[in-house]
């Protein structure tokens, strides 16, 4: 009797000394059960010459990002990729040509320092120079700016220069039975000037002597003696 006396009091001593059984939170058995985080990329798909990072499509090194493309770092991709005074021409820069009278700034032409563009003349003009008649006195008339150069065939025995201008007029060389009609189609600001001769443009720089092919006669060359500026002043209306 006195025995399982004893081992029912060892029981109970035992089962108190028990530390309380803990409870676990649902959480960290619902943890416990999630799959482990996904890669971010695994179910990305990132055109040529992209690269995912973070679960986005990037422009892998020495590319950048072009109009939804990557593109070689060293190609431009707009007029901001190049300096003041080029444009972007299908991923090249190249300089802008600007006509007389304007310069380029931000890969466009706009009026030079000391001009303003006359919308009645449709060029860049001095800002000394009238554009309209109503910049004049009452009793005068605005006479408009022109440009002219003098356009020379040399031949090796002869040379012929005559004025030619901006105001759409054609001038009529006649050389050894031969006829060149010519005009002038663009007036370049660094005073390189395309012209017409007999419907065919060419363009000259100024000074420069280049030989003309579309002929007949031999050893012909082409110059002109640069630009010159006329007019922009208001004078007295002499008509009646």
């Amino acid at each position: 009797m006195a025995t399982k006396y004893f081992f029912a009091t060892l029981l109970l001593f035992l089962l108190a000394c028990q530390p309380a059984l803990q409870a676990v939170p649902s959480s960290a058995y619902q943890n416990q059960n999630q799959p482990e985080e996904t890669n971010p990329c695994a179910a990305v798909s990132c055109l040529a010459g992209q690269i995912c990072e973070n679960g986005e499509c990037i422009c892998s090194k020495g590319t950048k990002m072009c109009d939804g493309q990557c593109i070689a770092e060293h190609i431009c991709c707009d007029n901001n990729d190049c300096n003041s005074e080029d444009f972007c021409n299908n991923g090249t820069c190249e300089p802008v040509s600007c006509e007389y009278g304007q310069q380029a700034k931000d890969g466009e032409c706009v009026c030079a320092e000391n001009m303003k563009y006359c919308s009645e003349q449709r060029k860049c003009i001095s800002k000394e120079s009238c554009c309209v008649f109503s910049m004049c006195s009452e009793y005068d008339r605005c006479v408009e700016t022109l440009w002219r150069t003098h356009l020379c065939f040399e031949l090796p025995n002869k040379t012929t220069c005559k004025a030619v201008g901006d105001n759409d007029q054609t001038v009529l060389f006649s050389l050894e039975g031969e006829d060149f009609r010519v005009s002038t189609k663009r007036w370049y600001s660094d005073e390189r000037i395309m012209f017409s001769i007999n419907n065919e443009d060419i363009t000259i720089p100024t000074h420069a002597k280049i030989p003309y092919n579309q002929t007949e006669l031999q050893d012909l060359s082409l110059y002109h003696e640069g630009i010159i500026v006329l007019g922009g002043f208001c004078k007295p209306d002499e008509t009646d």
